[in-house]
């Protein structure tokens, strides 16, 4: 399966190449923000991409997450911080996304890339503006609506998924397994955009994917799905995303940031896997 990396274009094949990308991701970083937590850096690609790393107050590597600065902006009303049990900036924001009205459209977490340096400033329990992108996993590909219905009438009867939704499967507790950003979505696609990663040398796909809630930005790695040719305007996928993104809007000055506990007593994968999007 392709990591997060590879979904945005930075691919590596041992923990050397790993250490060697983040090593040139630090030193070109643009934004430096220190905090009372260590320090947060983050190089920005001209493609889009993004990596964001942490370091703690010794100057030490905490983690990293790549991202993207996409198009999608919505609203969402931060609920608290669902602790992780390793490493303070892998922290999770458990939310609600909102309609044009401020009403909830359903319940998400999302990996934060600022967390380090704004967990005290978001706006909890009030609703603001967030850029958030999904990070493929896997997925599937229909040519058609039509095509995406007849399978999931021989696969599910009545049952099946709409053509636009989105499920948080990552906030449901199964066998005690963590909470995490991932989220099951199936979508039109809306527009497909090949991008170069000038710093990972390597291309990547922006997938714009309409789906409950918005139009939202996806990124994969070329060979993620079967049938990949199909991914065009109009068709239909389902896709097992990685939700990452950063604030937009923030509070003025810092505040209490309610905690969300996780449930079950699950141990985490290790740090480094679970930065290649690996369980």
């Amino acid at each position: 399966m392709p990591t997060h990396f590879d979904a945005l274009g930075f691919p590596f094949e041992d923990e050397g190449q790993f250490q060697e990308l983040l090593s040139t991701a630090f030193d070109r970083a643009s934004d430096v923000v220190e905090h009372s937590e260590g320090r947060t850096v983050m190089y920005r690609d001209p493609s889009g991409a993004t990596v964001t790393i942490h370091v703690n107050r010794r100057n030490s590597f905490e983690c990293c997450q790549p991202g993207l600065e996409g198009s999608f902006h919505g609203r969402w009303r931060p609920q608290g911080i669902v602790p992780d049990k390793d490493c303070r900036f892998c922290d999770l924001v458990y939310a609600e996304l909102l309609d044009d009205e401020d009403e909830m459209i359903y319940p998400f977490a999302l990996s934060v890339e600022t967390l380090g340096a704004e967990r005290a400033l978001l706006p909890y329990e009030e609703p603001g503006e967030v850029r958030f992108a999904g990070l493929w996993e896997e997925g599937e590909i229909w040519p058609d609506e039509a095509s995406f219905e007849k399978g999931q009438d021989a696969k599910w009867g009545d049952v099946g998924f709409a053509s636009r939704s989105l499920i948080p499967s990552g906030t449901f507790s199964f066998e005690g397994e963590p909470m995490s950003s991932r989220v099951l979505a199936h979508g039109f696609v809306s527009s497909v955009e090949k991008r170069h990663n000038e710093l990972g040398d390597a291309p990547f796909l922006v997938v714009r994917l309409d789906t409950l809630g918005g139009v939202f930005d996806t990124c994969m790695a070329p060979g993620t799905l079967e049938r990949e040719e199909l991914l065009a305007p109009g068709a239909v996928v389902r896709a097992t995303l990685w939700l990452v993104g950063r604030p937009l809007t923030l509070r003025d000055e810092p505040g209490p940031v309610p905690v969300r506990e996780q449930e079950g007593e699950a141990k985490r994968p290790g740090r480094l896997r679970r930065l290649l999007g690996k369980s």
